[in-house]
């Protein structure tokens, strides 16, 4: 055997240097440069954030949970604390880097062997590989192909992943199968034995005639159909009744579709949880301005096109000005998580958001999300959208939650929009039919061209005001003024 197995010789292999008939496998999903740790009972570090060394143009961040292996006497929040922190360290320390595996075919250093050390200058970040596999000519005694790099692709481990999924699924098709089979047998035989009984009200099937000496019941009404084995008065301790309600000691079913479960504890061999769909659970006000200013204070402009609409579901966007635009909410204490989609329009401008102080800066000019997580400990949450240029970054779908998972982007418990009607700050009405919009607030009632943007009529507490009046019969208490040309014409009822 080789004595010293993973020497370092100084190969290196740099980008753009000597790649020629190489092939190449990077993989970033796993990569991870700024880590919020959680652990038992979500607890979290002081310093909330653990950054590696290495750093690229873009954070990748990432929240994992942690979990504790202190026996139960040894689990004080400083030990808790101590021994988080040590486990996020490795694990940012393992996935800083990509992982990478390189091919090689051709002018080859006939010199490594397996374990030895290749020094790669990637263009982001410098790797140490290792000779993983090589492949020689048993004829000329030179290596022909050599495999390196900081992993092993393992090919057969992930077809096993599949195989064991693919089987798994065959097992619970085959385990409905059997129940399917089982019930068919059931239906099949005990229907040959049946007496059925029918009255004015009701169909009964009964394994005994007369009723009252039946044991096992069917009954179907009004009322709806129940399943007994006490009798003719029952209990009926399977029943679906016609207010809408199923009860069942056991279920099966392949899939279960519904908006509610409820249950005292749920047991599954898998539980995957997808969110279809939600509405109003925003903690912000007017997330992305369609109602104005309403909710926030500073600098203001929204905007939305057919690219805003396209690439966001609020389908309108905060437009970034010169200045701070700020919203303050007040919340318990807790986990809470902000989200947004966001492009940078001027590449020059100072874009950034500020949440409860920590800077999120906007530097992309392509639609990007953006997710942070953080700990409320004053009963606050400030947001800022903060540039030094107008009209600089779209900001959309921005969306505060509470928890560790970020949402899908919602409007506030107070606000409904659709196509014609917007509910927050008051009620707008419009029509795809007509010019003109119809506003109630606490302001008044006023009705507007849509076309000019100009008050047509409003209702306020000083009274009404309009363009144009008519009326059948018109009755005045008090003073009359009338403007025609030059003169004013009063007139005292």
């Amino acid at each position: 055997l080789k004595q010293n197995i993973g020497q370092d010789f100084g190969e290196t292999i740099a980008y753009g240097k000597n790649l020629q008939n190489i092939e190449v496998y990077e993989d970033w999903s796993n990569v991870v440069t700024k880590l919020y740790p959680v652990g038992k009972d979500g607890l979290m570090l002081p310093e909330e954030y653990i950054e590696s060394e290495t750093q690229y143009e873009k954070p990748y961040t990432r929240t994992i949970p942690f979990e504790t292996e202190l026996e139960e006497e040894m689990q004080t929040e400083e030990n808790l604390i101590n021994e988080l922190r040590h486990n996020a360290i490795n694990f940012i320390e393992t996935n800083q880097f990509p992982m990478v595996s390189y091919e090689v075919t051709s002018d080859i250093n006939q010199e490594m062997e397996i374990g030895d050390k290749i020094h790669v200058k990637h263009p982001l970040v410098n790797l140490l590989t290792e000779v993983l596999e090589y492949e020689s000519d048993r004829n000329t005694e030179k290596v022909k192909k050599i495999i390196f790099g900081n992993f092993t692709r393992d090919v057969k481990a992930k077809f096993d992943v599949i195989k064991n999924e693919i089987k798994e699924n065959i097992q619970r098709l085959s385990s409905q199968e059997t129940v399917i089979s089982q019930q068919t047998a059931l239906i099949n035989n005990l229907n040959k034995l049946g007496n059925v009984y029918i009255d004015d009200n009701e169909i009964l099937i009964l394994d005994e005639l007369p009723r009252e000496n039946a044991t096992n019941v069917l009954r179907i009404g009004m009322g709806g159909i129940g399943f007994s084995n006490t009798g003719y008065d029952g209990d009926y301790t399977t029943a679906w009744t016609i207010d809408g309600k199923f009860n069942a000691d056991f279920i099966k079913v392949g899939t279960l579709d519904g908006a509610l479960l409820k249950a005292g504890s749920v047991k599954a061999e898998h539980i995957a949880t997808e969110v279809l769909e939600q509405g109003g659970n925003n903690l912000l006000i007017n997330p992305v301005g369609l109602f104005g200013t309403h909710g926030w204070t500073g600098v203001c402009k929204e905007y939305t096109d057919t690219e805003i609409k396209n690439n966001t579901f609020g389908k309108s966007a905060l437009f970034m000005q010169n200045g701070t635009r700020s919203q303050i909410v007040q919340v318990p204490n807790g986990i809470y998580t902000i989200s947004f989609l966001y492009k940078k329009l001027l590449s020059l401008a100072d874009c950034k958001i500020e949440v409860n102080e920590h800077i999120i800066d906007l530097t992309e000019e392509e639609w990007t999300k953006e997710v942070y997580t953080f700990e409320v400990a004053s009963n606050t949450i400030e947001i800022k959208l903060i540039s030094d240029n107008d009209d600089s970054c779209y900001v959309s779908d921005l969306m505060l939650n509470a928890g560790l998972i970020a949402q899908k982007y919602s409007s506030n418990a107070t606000e409904v929009v659709t196509q014609n009607v917007k509910i927050g700050d008051g009620i707008e009405v419009s029509s795809n039919a007509s010019n003109i919009k119809q506003k109630m607030d606490n302001d008044g009632n006023r009705i507007i061209n849509t076309n000019t943007n100009q008050i047509v009529s409003e209702f306020t507490d000083k009274g009404m005001s309009t363009d144009e009046i008519t009326a059948k019969k018109g009755q005045i208490a008090g003073e009359l003024i009338a403007l025609h040309g030059n003169q004013v014409w009063h007139s005292v009822v």
